[in-house]
């Protein structure tokens, strides 16, 4: 996300920006790719999911640092719902019968897997830069693999175990914890 940012890169803490953001890139390629052997079609969306995630984070850190969270929060799940409702009628069989169950399922998961957490995600975008707000966000992958690991029992492979600590390193550089003390009040002072 660092370096979708319209300012010139050419700072130490933007450089800093822009390696995190590419190793971590490497990081999640370790874990999401199906095999190195070449890029496929899902490996292309991925990507270009990626990019529209990238830019979309920017535009909220700067819209949640000006305008009430809430409301940018409401508008933009809104806007979602109604876009991914409309694809839907379009696209997918109507179900022919919807229980109790199926409905409180989709209202669970619409309010506290979606609404909640990104209005808390708006609100953090407040308080950090963009590029630490990118990273933690792409964490998700990282969690979700934890996750699977503790509740299902499956067992890490050394690439996820690899694209895991890159992603972690990303996480550091981007805090610019590499650096030493001195050095690192000097970047945050460039701010």
């Amino acid at each position: 996300a660092g370096c979708v940012e319209v300012e010139a890169c050419s700072t130490p803490a933007q450089r800093a920006d822009i390696l995190a953001a590419l190793v971590c890139i490497v990081g999640l390629g370790f874990i999401l790719l199906g095999s190195f052997d070449g890029v496929n079609k899902g490996d292309l969306i991925s990507l270009l999911s990626a990019v529209c995630y990238a830019i979309h984070i920017v535009v909220t850190g700067i819209f949640a640092r000006e305008e009430d969270g809430f409301l940018l929060n409401m508008l933009q799940i809104g806007t979602g719902g109604i876009l991914g409702l409309v694809a839907a009628m379009i696209l997918e069989p109507h179900p022919a019968a919807m229980s109790g169950m199926n409905i409180g399922s989709i209202a669970y998961l619409a309010v506290f897997c979606t609404v909640v957490p990104y209005l808390l995600s708006v609100f953090g975008q407040k308080y950090v830069k963009t590029s630490t707000s990118g990273v933690i966000l792409s964490f998700e992958s990282v969690f979700g693999c934890i996750l699977s690991i503790l509740i299902l029992g499956e067992h890490p492979g050394v690439r996820f175990v690899i694209g895991a600590m890159l992603m972690m390193c990303s996480f550091l550089i981007v805090e610019k914890i590499f650096l030493p003390l001195p050095k690192r009040v000097a970047v945050e002072a460039e701010k």
